[in-house]
């Protein structure tokens, strides 16, 4: 196998910059020219993944039928917008079955010409694709997320001809109108683009282009596998996307860098390149693979075997994030636990005693010094349910036994500051009153109350502060408007409670240089995802960095929890 340049990864970045025209002329006469600068390009909206190198040609391994838990491939039905009905085959991951709230991430991947959609299941050496065998073993060996593979048959709709935002082909129309809503309705799927990749050989490449270019609002990924537009339409499809190449925001549409890959004696080879090179003139970000071999499946395997191990990588801002693991809120009566208990304190400003749940790590003693998370519930709940409903005890008693979390006190106030009780319908009358009004309690009373009676260190590095819902809204509120007290900050799915982010965030130099991590997640279901996602879009804008984290589910505990899991691994370190 001949691979272009890679450590480990036996790949080439072509993150290709156009050549600057004026480098190769001679200088006019006059005065030297002054220091030039160029601004640097922006990283990717995640951290840019590492190429696994390409199996040899003649190993087999990869999708050998392994003694590991399998995943199930199904055939299903439906019907076209022109009510034609068509078949799709559809790999679902090891563990569906079983059911639960889990939602998974979408590949679709796509066949060449004169192939259906049975060819990638197919475990036919000289003509199929073994993809459910390919996912399963790498599922198994934890080198790719558990995902949905859809495989539809577009024989008859997939055209070479490049199409262009707005006029799509008859084959990006039944993926948009037909083939999506259909998954998303029959299979629990992340329908985000962020949980959607688009893959496909030969002709299928050209699928990948005509719909996933037009459409990057409803992919994220899109893989090419020996495929590129023939001479004679190389214009047109510069003149249909060169605009959108150009866009500096394209960028972050491509969660992964477009991927073309063909081999040396490929007959695709030379339209790859030449498709390749009208990307790299408008600047887009690509993976570039030259394998050995030719047009054939030998290649199209071991390309699905590498790109399946960087597709649905999760946003972040630094450190790679991880899928909670099977049992991380479960307890476990083998590992030592921490200790409960709930406190009265005296608050000022509501001027009555009230009640906050301490949660006290294994080992906690007074001779040490620990770091305080501040750990918010949602509306219409009370100071329990973070360990009645949210099992945040169980969370944190099992990352401190795995050694994935820094020992911390929890405190999980009631977030509703009032002397009155709460009404029946917790959405009644004006329930953000009580809650806004809850950071002078914050404060003014329950940091000196912990600062007094429990060993804790009292400054802003070892303190946090996150939330769920109305929690999130209010941890996002005071946590940055007080920066001096707080420096890791977690809203989880906050609610419509939370002020514009120019407001929490009007000098985003201080932001930068006071907070160590700020924290913002949804689920990708969750009807609340009008504040998360355009809150972390300003930050964007402001280049505040944080983590942006989206989920699978809705607003519910699963994700709550999930949120929780991330978030405790990566404060006060």
């Amino acid at each position: 196998m001949r691979t272009v340049i890679g450590v480990r990864a036996a790949v080439l970045l072509a993150a290709v910059v156009t050549p600057y025209a004026a480098a190769q002329n001679q200088a006019p006469p006059g005065p030297p020219p002054g220091p030039r600068s160029f601004a640097a390009p922006k990283a990717g909206p995640v951290p840019l993944p590492i190429l696994p190198a390409l199996p040899r040609a003649d190993d087999s391994s990869f999708y050998a039928q392994a003694n590991v838990p399998h995943g199930t491939v199904v055939q299903a039905t439906y019907k076209t917008s022109s009510g034609q009905e068509k078949r799709m085959h559809v790999y679902l991951p090891p563990g569906y079955e079983k059911g639960g709230d889990a939602r998974y991430p979408v590949l679709y991947l796509n066949h060449g010409g004169g192939d259906d959609d049975s060819k990638w299941t197919s475990t036919d050496p000289q003509g199929g694709g073994f993809a459910q065998l390919i996912l399963d073993n790498l599922i198994a060996a934890g080198k790719a997320r558990p995902m949905i593979a859809v495989m539809p048959n577009t024989r008859g709709t997939a055209s070479p001809t490049p199409t262009a935002p707005g006029k799509d082909d008859a084959c990006a129309q039944e993926y948009v109108k037909d083939i999506i809503p259909y998954v998303d309705a029959h299979y629990r799927t992340r329908a985000s683009r962020e949980g959607r990749a688009l893959a496909g050989l030969s002709m299928g490449g050209f699928v990948v282009m005509n719909v996933g270019l037009p459409h990057l609002d409803t992919f994220g990924e899109l893989y090419v596998y020996s495929s590129g537009y023939f001479p004679n339409q190389l214009a047109a499809f510069e003149e249909a996307f060169g605009g959108l190449f150009d866009d500096p925001r394209t960028q972050d549409q491509f969660r992964v860098p477009l991927y073309m890959a063909a081999g040396e004696t490929d007959i695709a080879l030379p339209n790859s390149l030449k498709t390749l090179a009208v990307m790299n003139k408008h600047g887009l970000r690509t993976f570039w693979v030259l394998s050995s071999g030719g047009h054939e499946w030998m290649n199209w395997r071991r390309y699905l075997w590498q790109t399946a191990q960087v597709m649905f990588p999760q946003d972040v801002g630094g450190s790679g994030i991880t899928v909670a693991p099977s049992g991380f809120d479960a307890r476990r009566d083998a590992i030592e636990h921490g200790k409960l208990e709930t406190v009265e304190y005296d608050s000022k400003s509501v001027g009555i005693k009230r009640r906050m749940v301490v949660y006290t790590p294994p080992g906690y003693s007074s001779g040490t010094k620990y770091p305080v998370l501040y750990l918010l519930h949602g509306i219409g709940d009370t100071e329990v349910g973070w360990t009645s409903t949210g099992a945040a005890d169980v969370i944190l008693d099992n990352l401190l036994a795995d050694k994935k979390a820094v020992p911390m006190i929890v405190v999980m106030p009631n977030g509703r500051a009032s002397k009155d009780p709460p009404p029946a319908n917790p959405f009644e009358g004006n329930p953000f009153e009580a809650y806004g009004a809850f950071d002078k309690d914050l404060l003014g009373s329950i940091l000196p109350y912990m600062e007094t009676h429990y060993s804790v260190q009292a400054d802003p590095e070892h303190r946090a502060l996150a939330g769920l819902s109305m929690g999130g809204g209010q941890s996002l509120n005071f946590g940055l408007a007080n920066l001096d007290t707080f420096a890791w900050v977690g809203g989880f799915s906050s609610a419509p409670n939370t002020k514009k982010v120019d407001e929490l965030v009007p000098d985003p130099a201080a932001a930068k240089r006071k907070l160590k991590l700020l924290w913002v997640s949804c689920g990708d279901q969750d009807g609340l995802m009008n504040i998360s996602k355009p809150f972390h879009e300003g930050l964007e804008t402001m280049r505040v960095p944080h983590i942006w984290h989206v989920d699978s589910g809705r607003h519910e505990w699963p994700v709550w929890r999930n949120d929780l899991y991330l978030f405790a691994q990566r404060i006060f370190r």
